[in-house]
């Protein structure tokens, strides 16, 4: 069974006379799988600087994923750092695999990533991927949440309603798209929890929303 998958860049070129940076994020499709793992490999001069959804790894660093699920694609975002002086090439190589059953061997796809080179000055003829930017901000979002439910197990009342203040200019800085506006609507019943001294449940929420976020985008 092969997994079809995309992978979307934040912007699609690399800039080859300075340090940059971009965000991926990697798209899988598949009717089933579990025990899922996925392998991120870094060209030299690349970086890994951060997997936005926080995933488990594993003991040869391989991301621990949840298990596949037909008809719900998941979204695995990484930000890369590119070092001034990249020559090129693939940026990355992915190595996916789970298992499909337990007579069934066990499913291994590796595939890698490049994108063209540019000079620093044609940049802005390289428009920003609207849907990744958006998964990149809801998953800070979702760390933003841990933020929260930090200052309230400190008592910090004051600070996470700033959190959560901060929240809602961040999302009214994208493109009002369903999932913007559910995110919205989150937010502001958490502030509404707050303001009614109602911390526990605000926890609870929030540590809820933060684990369906990052398992699903």
């Amino acid at each position: 069974m092969m997994t079809d998958h995309e992978i979307l860049p934040s912007i699609p070129a690399v800039v080859a006379d300075s340090d940059s940076a971009l965000h991926l994020a990697v798209r899988l499709y598949a009717h089933t799988g579990r025990k899922v793992s996925l392998r991120c490999e870094s060209a030299p001069g690349v970086t890994i600087e951060d997997v936005l959804n926080e995933f488990d790894t594993l003991p040869n660093g391989a991301l621990k994923l949840p298990n596949l699920m037909g008809g719900k694609p998941q979204t695995i975002v990484l930000k890369l750092a590119v070092a001034n002086g990249f020559p090129g090439g693939p940026l990355i190589h992915f190595r996916l695999a789970y298992d499909i059953s337990e007579a069934a061997p066990r499913v291994v796809q590796h595939w890698t990533y490049e994108l063209p080179l540019i000079p620093q000055a044609r940049l802005s003829e390289f428009p920003v991927h609207h849907q990744v930017r958006e998964w990149v901000t809801l998953l800070e979002v979702a760390r933003e949440r841990q933020q929260t439910i930090q200052h309230l197990r400190a008592h910090q009342f004051a600070a996470a309603h700033e959190v959560l203040q901060n929240i809602l200019r961040y999302l009214d800085q994208l493109p009002q798209t369903l999932e913007v506006l559910k995110e919205r609507r989150k937010t502001l019943d958490l502030l509404q929890d707050l303001e009614s001294y109602r911390y526990e449940k605000v926890i609870k929420k929030s540590a809820g929303f933060i684990t369906a976020r990052r398992r699903g985008l």
